[in-house]
């Protein structure tokens, strides 16, 4: 595993007080190698009041070990999707239990080891003061490179985030992080549920959070990379991204004629 630390990452004291329910939910698939040190990493957190993990119906032991870990802390929910819908799908299963369950705060967290849990009181601190609406952890605003993202990905990243900027009149520094933490009632407002199930989901949830006049801040993540197979089709991907960008010139062209 390749691991570059942009910053320290220390022990934070993080209170919220009693009146706010942090959720951290997780999608995971094949990710048996992984996931019960990143959900015990996360349970060291100890101001996350549950978390929430979809089994996205994977070929190895991961529902075994995360019903494990559901039987073990009770601030484990396991759920099992039954046929595997995709990472967008995942996420909508995801943040409908979390509505249901009385979160106050949503978080978005990779199953894969690829972010780092000890970074949540980063992402939830704007939350807490009130600075904005969505928090996004962003990886270019570190170093790619040197914490070992493919230099492929690299260029299509930030190729891909620029034509993005442009198209929706942003200046973010990047649309393809998963790492995010959200009002309750923010993610009340965005259509969630009727997004892709598929790779470009956060896109569509930036792009949509964006329309709908949401604030949105973003903050350095570390970039760690191992050797968990991507299963993303970069053509497929591009493309959606594409499809996205147009749908999007469309709604604002019909808007400002009607």
């Amino acid at each position: 595993m390749c691991l570059y630390l942009e910053r320290p990452v220390c022990l934070v004291v993080f209170t919220w007080g009693n009146f706010m329910k942090i959720v951290v939910t997780i999608p995971a698939y094949n990710v048996a190698k992984y996931i019960e040190t990143v959900v015990i990493r996360v349970l060291h957190q100890n101001f996350v009041d549950k978390i929430i993990i979809v089994d996205d119906c994977s070929r190895d032991s991961t529902y075994e070990i995360i019903r494990n870990l559901q039987e073990k802390h009770n601030k484990v929910k396991a759920i099992h999707h039954k046929n595997n819908m995709g990472y967008g799908g995942a996420q909508k299963t995801l943040y409908s239990v979390a509505l249901e369950d009385g979160a106050d705060i949503i978080v978005l967290l990779h199953a894969d080891g690829q972010h780092l849990p000890e970074e949540l009181p980063m992402l939830l601190e704007p939350l807490k003061n009130g600075e904005c609406d969505i928090v996004v952890g962003s990886r270019a605003l570190g170093h790619m490179l040197r914490g070992g993202m493919p230099l492929y990905k690299f260029i299509g990243n930030k190729l891909l985030t620029f034509f993005e900027n442009f198209a929706f009149g942003t200046n973010l520094t990047c649309f393809h992080d998963g790492y995010k933490a959200c009002r309750k009632n923010a993610l009340g407002k965005i259509d969630f549920k009727a997004f892709t199930d598929d790779y470009h989901y956060d896109s569509e949830f930036l792009v949509d959070a964006i329309m709908k006049k949401l604030k949105i801040k973003e903050v350095p993540i570390t970039t760690v990379y191992n050797d968990t197979f991507s299963g993303v089709n970069v053509l497929k991907y591009s493309l959606g991204i594409l499809k996205l960008m147009l749908i999007y010139q469309f709604k604002k062209y019909k808007d400002k004629n009607d």
